[in-house]
């Protein structure tokens, strides 16, 4: 496939993910691009699996668009489909920004720890626990997120962690902190995540795809 620039007036950008129906980024894209004056389109693209995820990157690479944000499941192989990454990608292990330069490469990006901080820090109180919901993209962006913000630890439970054995198992593969970590499973012998951020957590930030509208 040629990697020939895209020769356009307008500039396409896209959301890719599975499901997709439920997202708004369409809508709040193009409403930025019409505010701003932008000569831009802004699509949801459904890529149900890691073929067709390659097959988008590889449109995005040869010019068919400038740009994609990447959503559940494909942050992780968003970032190992890239060229070069961000300190936040590569910290992280996902990618939720995916752009091409004029030469064909692509970057990928994590803007999601930065934007956790800026909205989240104004609003802390105290930064002893935090307690993160989920063990996929979102939460290895909150986990980095947590560090900017100073927190001294931070709690991490899945819906897939079983056991406390598969909790640390599985919880090694997170990006390291220089706060302390404590991997939990998502039932235990003393309650539910709720009840475990009831304990300690000063926040609780929900990274699992919980409420998501299976939507295509």
């Amino acid at each position: 496939m040629s990697t020939t620039p895209y020769r356009s007036a307008v500039r396409r950008f896209a959301v890719v993910g599975h499901p997709i129906g439920h997202s708004l980024s369409p809508v709040m894209m193009r409403a930025a691009f019409d505010a701003l004056g932008l000569a831009c389109t802004y699509d949801a693209i459904d890529v149900a699996d890691a073929a067709a995820m390659e097959r988008a990157v590889m449109e995005l690479r040869a010019g068919e668009r400038d740009g994609l944000n990447v959503t559940v499941p494909h942050k992780r192989a968003a970032l190992a489909l890239a060229d070069d990454a961000g300190e936040e990608a590569t910290r992280s292990g996902a990618a939720n920004v995916l752009v091409r330069d004029p030469h064909g490469r692509i970057r990928a990006e994590n803007t999601d720890a930065p934007a956790i901080v800026h909205v989240i820090e104004p609003l802390l109180r105290a930064r002893r626990w935090a307690l993160i919901l989920g063990s996929g993209g979102a939460a290895r962006a909150a986990l980095l997120a947590c560090e900017a913000m100073g927190f001294q630890g931070v709690d991490i439970t899945s819906r897939s962690w079983t056991t406390p054995e598969v909790a640390w198992r599985r919880g090694a593969d997170l990006p390291e902190l220089r706060a302390q970590v404590q991997y939990e499973p998502w039932i235990t012998d003393w309650g539910e995540p709720a009840q475990l951020a009831a304990r300690e957590a000063d926040l609780v930030i929900q990274a699992t795809s919980a409420g998501m509208l299976d939507e295509h």
